[in-house]
């Protein structure tokens, strides 16, 4: 497998953060990876668990990548956390076999070096998984190519 797919969500936030804002962070830092927002087309209406993807190259570094979706949840969402204890960035890592890995920061993954440690642990694993990785490269093709989803870095 090349590339790990990494959804993003950001989770229980009722309007006091700026998910633009924190999408923009995440762009705006180095590392070898692609980032995709799902945008639906002008009118219609659509919900949607998941609406930005994070793909993460072979060479990319795990531990960066968990560090700076740490920093932005630190930064953007902790200090408004008073209202909902639950806020924070909801990650899934997909894996070539059907399964998935979930993250929660700020709700279930409360320590930075934990999560980080557990989140590198876990794509290195992929990366170094048995299973073809047909599928997620296919889906990871499909989502370059669809018309809901836009590259942004």
């Amino acid at each position: 497998m090349n590339q790990v797919s990494i959804g993003i969500a950001i989770a229980n936030t009722h309007g006091s953060v700026d998910t633009e804002q924190i999408y923009s962070f995440i762009e705006s830092q180095e590392g070898n990876f692609e980032t995709y927002k799902l945008v639906p087309p002008p009118g219609s209406i659509f919900a949607a668990g998941i609406d930005y993807k994070l793909i993460l190259d072979i060479a990319g570094s795990a531990t960066s990548i968990a560090s700076i979706l740490w920093l932005a949840y630190d930064k953007f969402i902790a200090p408004k956390k008073k209202k909902n204890k639950s806020a924070g960035i909801v990650i899934i890592i997909q894996k070539d076999n059907g399964a998935n890995d979930q993250f929660w920061i700020g709700h279930t993954d409360n320590s930075k070096e934990i999560f980080i440690q557990t989140f590198s642990k876990k794509v290195d694993g992929i990366r170094r998984s048995r299973v073809p990785g047909e599928s997620t490269n296919r889906s990871i093709e499909e989502l370059r190519h669809m018309e809901l989803w836009v590259r942004r870095k």
